[in-house]
């Protein structure tokens, strides 16, 4: 389940982007990772849902790891928004980012009201690009 980020989720975050394979080919995260970075990272995502432009959200399991962290911006102005994020190493290549990813379309479109989603990716991010050649 997935929660909002706060001051709490430094630790976990920061160990789940830790590993380059992950971290690298997104451009939207700090270029170092650690405990200040993601500290900052986190402090402005809590900034951009107050004036509601933004949310970072959480995925943890039993144990408090995280395993998948989403990251929305809001173009309220267009009812648009953008949705990023990854899962752990562990959780890839079983089908869990696709499912995930719909379902978080779904609720954007049904529960927030957005009219567009827009995605982009570095052209270095293979990963991105095949889940959304795959979800269409």
């Amino acid at each position: 389940m997935a929660h909002l980020a706060r001051a709490e989720d430094i630790s976990p975050l920061t160990a789940l982007l830790s590993d380059p394979k992950i971290s690298q080919p997104i451009y939207t995260l700090p270029k170092q990772i650690n405990h200040d970075t993601i500290g900052a990272f986190i402090d402005r995502h809590l900034e951009e849902r107050e004036r509601g432009e933004g949310l970072l959200m959480l995925s943890t399991d039993a144990n408090g790891v995280a395993t998948a962290y989403h990251d929305i911006q809001f173009w309220p102005q267009w009812a648009a928004c953008e949705l990023g994020g990854a899962i752990s190493t562990a959780q890839q290549n079983s089908g869990q980012g696709g499912a995930g990813a719909l379902e978080a379309f779904n609720w954007l479109f049904e529960v927030i009201g957005v009219d567009l989603i827009c995605e982009t990716a570095a052209l270095d991010n293979v990963r991105t690009a095949r889940l959304l050649e795959r979800i269409g």
